[in-house]
């Protein structure tokens, strides 16, 4: 009778494989016990968070306008204050112009 190389080459497979199998059961490492780690837990609370920055430096505005009058005079009353915020045709200050108010004085003391 004269041996098949086919069998001879999957009996070899096989022993290869049956060897494979064992060397990983035995070499296999031991499993380690879990290990248990305890923490500690808390509710949380509710707080402000205050960050505070001091620094040194000069402001400067966004837009600067130089506001003039066509006639001298003193201020009689202020209706803006420093940072509001105007529309044109807003009245800004009322003046006491004196040469102004005599001549209408004079004029109206003509007619």
């Amino acid at each position: 009778m004269k041996a098949n190389p086919v069998r001879w080459i999957l009996l070899f497979i096989v022993i290869i494989g049956l060897g494979a199998l064992a060397n990983s059961l035995v070499s296999r490492p031991a499993q380690k016990p879990e290990t248990v780690t305890t923490v500690s837990a808390m509710h949380p609370l509710r707080t402000d968070l205050v960050q505070t920055i001091e620094v040194t430096g000069e402001m400067k505005p966004y837009q600067q306008v130089d506001v003039q009058s066509l006639v001298a005079g003193y201020v009689q009353s202020m209706n803006v204050d420093i940072g509001d915020h105007l529309k044109k045709g807003d009245l800004i200050a009322t003046l006491e112009v004196l040469d102004i108010d005599r001549q209408m004085a004079a004029i109206k003391a003509a007619k």
